[in-house]
């Protein structure tokens, strides 16, 4: 169930939405904008393979400092997933524009934008999952994503007959947060690092952040480029402030 949950969440969508009599045309516009969730789900997988192996090492030692590096590692990767994904999100217009030349098609980035802003999740995933492993709890994995899946398949069964193929986008936003999320709530996961970690903050923000970068969509390219800069010197001062974390 852990394993092929993906295809729940990925693929259940157009099945509906053929099932269900939605046009071509329409889930060929759904495919392109999830065309860029997929992209940047590429780049969180090759970060995970990536930072994987320092989750597990830090896990292993059990010391208090390992547990702070731990959960500081966690949020400054889930920071850097907010800032690339909501610039992402912020210029799917422009990307649209200039990768597809198909004005039917490109008018599909506001799902894109959904669709992109869902995934990122990944940092607080890894970590919950690594935990998870780590303590042999993993036949808690199924909680965390077949149900995820599940419930993307059955919010699209009864909303996208109803909202199209804007309700798929939103169900899968959903999908992907309880995915990424879900596991903190567990009553197998420590109270103290749940305490730490403020799951429920974390998801508050990536609503909100979602919320704003919709509203911002169809602003000029002079005001997306004045926010996108806003956004990195934010991140830079971030790094900055935390400078010293990073050189031990």
């Amino acid at each position: 169930p852990h394993n092929y949950s993906a295809y729940l969440l990925s693929n259940s969508d157009r099945v509906v939405m053929d099932r269900v009599g939605v046009s071509v045309d329409n889930i060929g516009r759904y495919n392109i904008a999830y065309m860029f969730g997929n992209y940047f789900e590429f780049f969180g997988n090759a970060i995970g393979m990536a930072v994987g192996p320092i989750f597990t090492k830090l896990v292993a030692k059990n010391t208090q400092k390992a547990e702070f590096d731990f959960i500081f590692l966690t949020k400054w990767l889930q920071v850097s997933f907010l800032t690339g994904g909501v610039i992402l999100a912020l210029w799917s217009k422009e990307l649209m524009k200039l990768l597809i030349k198909n004005n039917d098609l490109n008018s599909s980035y506001p799902l894109a934008i959904i669709i992109i802003m869902g995934y990122v999740y990944r940092p607080y995933y890894w970590a919950v999952i690594c935990k998870l492993q780590f303590e042999e709890k993993t036949n808690q994995f199924w909680k965390i994503s077949f149900i995820a899946g599940g419930l993307n398949v059955i919010l699209n069964i009864i909303f996208i007959p109803i909202f199209g193929i804007k309700a798929a986008a939103i169900t899968t936003f959903f999908a992907l947060v309880y995915m990424g999320f879900a596991g903190y709530f567990l009553p197998s996961m420590d109270v103290e690092l749940k305490k730490s970690f403020q799951p429920k903050s974390t998801i508050g923000i990536i609503i909100l952040l979602s919320i704003l970068v919709y509203a911002m969509k169809d602003i000029s390219i002079f005001s997306k480029a004045i926010v996108s800069v806003g956004i990195l010197v934010s991140f830079l001062m971030y790094n900055w402030k935390n400078r010293v974390v990073f050189q031990k």
